[in-house]
């Protein structure tokens, strides 16, 4: 889930509008929060409730799913989206793997149930299966 996520706000053509976005919001607030509340608070707010549902199963220790969102996300787009909305371009393809990977274990090092060695709970993660 988490290479489709990255691979999918990371498109050339997102990018774009969303420098555009960025660039009109003080002229047009209305068009910047529409922007942010029709998809990145939806997006943000649909993986809170995949958390939520995560934990309840005990596949996740999560007390704050919306917290838990943000930081899932943030530690997948910190770094591609600084880098191409102050430098330009694209991110390289390579680099984005290896960042869903490593946000994905980062957040799992939190996350993880205590007693789990990771197998099981790291699937039911990162295997979409139409409940996450």
């Amino acid at each position: 889930m988490a290479h489709r996520f990255v691979a999918a706000l990371m498109r050339p053509e997102l990018l774009a509008l969303r420098r555009l976005v960025i660039a009109e919001a003080e002229r047009f607030p209305a068009l910047g929060t529409a922007w942010y509340q029709q998809g990145f608070e939806r997006v943000l707010a649909g993986l809170a409730g995949c958390f939520d549902r995560l934990a309840r199963r005990g596949s996740l220790t999560v007390d704050d799913p919306a917290l838990a969102a943000n930081q899932f996300v943030g530690l997948l787009l910190w770094i591609p989206i600084n880098r191409v909305m102050f430098c330009g371009g694209s991110y390289p393809a390579d680099e984005l793997s290896r960042i869903a990977d490593g946000a994905t274990h980062m957040f799992l090092a939190t996350y993880r149930p205590a007693a789990s060695t990771g197998t099981a709970a790291t699937r039911s993660v990162l295997t979409p299966d139409g409940d996450h």
